[in-house]
């Protein structure tokens, strides 16, 4: 699910899917409605890495039509690298050197 949340504009409050947003308060909905606002300046709409299953299989096409506002994506994979947070990457462990059989 996705979270939109309504910015300060001049709106105060608007409905999304029956549910009133307003100013200050965040609402969870399905992630393909939040592609539907991810052009609207009123609103931020925030992604997490379990949308990616959601936003994987929504059409090609509708893939292309909702995201000519966000510049040059023709690819699912394209739109998740955009949309999604950056996966983490693991921490190698430090090594501690090994000390030397000169050192007393």
């Amino acid at each position: 699910m996705a979270t939109i949340k309504l910015l300060r504009t001049e709106r105060r409050r608007m409905t999304i899917l029956g549910n009133v947003l307003e100013r200050g308060h965040s609402l969870e909905i399905p992630a393909e409605v939040g592609l539907n606002y991810i052009s609207d300046s009123s609103v931020k709409v925030t992604f997490s890495e379990k949308d990616r299953k959601d936003l994987m299989q929504i059409e090609p096409k509708l893939v292309l039509r909702l995201c000519r506002g966000l510049g040059d994506i023709t690819t699912h994979e394209e739109m998740c690298r955009l949309l999604l947070p950056a996966k983490a990457k693991a921490k190698k462990p430090l090594l501690k050197g090994k000390k030397s059989s000169l050192e007393e």
